[in-house]
Parts: structure tokens; sequence; C-alpha cells
């Protein structure tokens, strides 16, 4: 995954990001993976993040973003 940067949309703070084929914004709560199933409307599943990790925050300040997977935190810097 690349981390390009951080925004704060209405109020909502952002991470602008690249994995694989796919760019655009994660949101806290977000978690890696993709559905196929059209019945579900699980918006915070996302294909910008490896399956079994999610986005633990956002820190549009000081440019953070920190990902979680179980136990393990990560987090990147601009």
């Amino acid at each position: 995954m690349i981390f390009n940067g951080v925004i704060r949309s209405g109020g909502t703070p952002e991470a602008l990001v690249q994995f694989g084929a796919e760019s655009g914004t994660l949101r806290v709560g977000q978690r890696g993976g993709s559905t196929t199933d059209y019945r579900t409307t699980d918006y915070r599943t996302t294909p910008l993040l490896p399956a079994g990790w999610s986005v633990a925050s956002i820190d549009v300040e000081n440019g953070r973003l920190t990902l979680r997977q179980g136990k393990q935190a990560v987090t990147a810097e601009i």
C-alpha cells in the first residue's frame, strides 16, 4: 500500500492511498477485503487494504495513518 496523504472531508478525516490497481480514500473503521455479495452494503469493507487489516486512526494534523491487524499496529507518516 502507498500512503499519499490525509485530508478532512466534511469534518471526517480520510487517508489517500493506493493498493494494487485501486486508489482512493480510507476512513477510520474500514477493514480490508472486498465483497462480491450484492446483498451486502457493508461500506466498512474496502479493497484498499489487505484482508485482515483495518484503519485504527487518521491524524490529519500530523499526517499519520495507523492500521491494525489483531494486536499489531503500524503507523505511516507523510
